[in-house]
């Protein structure tokens, strides 16, 4: 699943904050879930929508259309003020489609360890993520689609778009939590770039014969077999493949499973060689392998050359050894097998972009570093109240004043996603894209300045003119 834009609608007083996210990806999901942290204890509902479409019309340039972007992604139910290994469940209820828990943590590896235990994939290496929020004492929304919702809601997931949600929580300042979307994110960091069932033949793996049959299960399906070669010399039972298009600089992981018949003997391991590489992986004991078990190695080229994949057996495993699910990938995780990928020329992926919308509401106008202004101005309370509505009616904001709206935008890779976002105010209140400025903003605030000592100077010559009037009058 890869995510390609975001949207936010970010709602701020002065003392609390409110964020409604809505999120959008690819991929073929059959589950959903979000991990959102937030700096104080956060109050999760629903929102709509259509409240986007609205301020994406609002907003819209009456002058210029090239201003358009889109933002991050991101937790399952307990017992509410459970503590368990270090993490505090604060709260636990159904909004909409999701089940939401709101969590305390630690440290990091207690988060992923909960997240793990209760059914979110996290990545074992990535925990310095949580604990960049854990130290700083954040809370963290667990928000994952309920089970009968999943039946329903497979449309909205093929699509790729999920039910907006409404975070409110107290901070003085605007922040947007964007670190949680960056390096380190997703599960599964591999873009796959081959991959081999053997259902089609060998493709073009040397030193091994494609079977037909699985000894253990006598299940129809292929799997390469390495012989044995009867000598202890390195390699001395080896499937070979050459892998080319590489990039110089860039990680990438090799992956297979790996089988031997009952009262097989020696290690079965992979070794990438050739071009400067000469890196070995994980290894398997041959005798006391009695099931599928999944070597990786992660090697990154220093040269243009064509590094040689290698399945390799060291010592006599006096009976056949099976390999399936072999998968080449860019990245340092490898991902699940699912089918089979047969290009291995690798046609490198891009780092995809993610557009990100923020819209603002406040006191003033707003900015953030590498972000475009598209619309900037003054919007009524009527017209807020009247952007959505909530399903009892009620709108999506209750607000009796006007607020200052700041479109802001950008296209961001994850790379680039290392910082949460620390939302500041502008130099100036200038309106944008059609947008108008209020009474102390732009000109209305010269007007108030130049023009507050003119009506007092007005004030008093006609005070004045007035006093002398009446004093003439009194005198006849």
């Amino acid at each position: 699943m890869v995510e390609t834009g975001q949207k936010a609608v970010i709602w701020h007083d002065g003392k609390r904050e409110t964020l409604v996210l809505s999120t959008t990806f690819r991929g073929e999901a059959e589950d959903f879930a979000w991990i959102i942290p937030v700096p104080n204890k956060p109050e999760v509902t629903s929102s709509k929508d259509e409240l986007f479409t609205a301020l994406d019309d609002y907003t819209r340039p009456k002058y210029n259309n090239r201003y358009d972007s889109a933002m991050p992604m991101i937790g399952s139910v307990s017992t509410v003020g459970m503590e368990e290994s270090g993490v505090t469940v604060v709260e636990s209820k159904k909004v909409d489609v999701y089940d939401i828990t709101v969590l305390e943590a630690v440290d990091g590896k207690s988060l992923r360890e909960w997240l793990t235990k209760n059914g979110y994939e996290y990545p074992t290496n990535r925990d310095l993520l949580l604990q960049h929020y854990a130290l700083k004492r954040w809370f963290f929304v667990a928000a994952k689609i309920s089970t009968e919702a999943l039946g329903y809601m497979g449309t909205s997931l093929r699509t790729g778009h999920m039910t907006p949600l409404m975070i409110s929580f107290d901070s003085e300042g605007i922040v947007y939590p964007l670190k949680i979307s960056g390096p380190g994110s997703k599960y599964n960091e591999a873009d796959k770039l081959a991959a081999y069932g053997f259902e089609m033949g060998s493709e073009k793996w040397s030193g091994g014969t494609v079977i037909a049959k699985d000894a253990w299960q006598g299940v129809s399906v292929y799997r390469l077999t390495v012989p044995s070669y009867g000598n202890a010399e390195l390699g001395n039972a080896m499937g070979y493949k050459s892998i080319s298009g590489l990039k110089t600089g860039v990680d990438y992981v090799f992956s297979a499973y790996v089988k031997a018949k009952p009262g097989a003997s020696g290690e079965a391991k992979l070794r990438v060689s050739g071009g400067g590489i000469e890196r070995m992986s994980n290894v398997v004991d041959l005798a006391t392998n009695d099931e599928w078990r999944r070597l990786q190695v992660v090697f990154r080229p220093t040269s243009s050359s064509t590094p040689m994949l290698n399945l390799m057996v060291e010592g006599s495993p006096k009976t056949e050894v099976y390999w399936d699910g072999i998968q080449f990938e860019k990245g340092i995780v490898p991902t699940a097998f699912e089918e089979e990928v047969l290009d291995s020329t690798t046609s490198q992926i891009a780092n995809e972009s993610v557009n990100i919308i923020l819209y603002v509401f406040s006191n003033h106008k707003k900015t953030v570093p590498g972000f475009s202004v598209g619309y900037a101005g003054d919007v009524s309370a009527k017209e807020i109240q009247k952007m959505a509505y909530q399903d009892d009616g009620t709108p999506w904001m209750k607000t009796n004043k006007k607020m200052y709206l700041t479109k802001l935008s950008r296209s961001m890779t994850q790379a680039q996603m290392t910082d949460d976002l620390i939302i500041r105010d502008a130099e100036d209140n200038d309106a944008v894209g059609g947008g108008q400025a209020g009474l102390g903003d732009g000109w209305g605030r010269t007007v108030l300045v130049l023009g507050l000592p003119l009506g007092l100077e007005i004030g008093g010559i006609y005070y004045f003119w007035y006093s002398r009037l009446r004093r003439k009058e009194k005198q006849k």
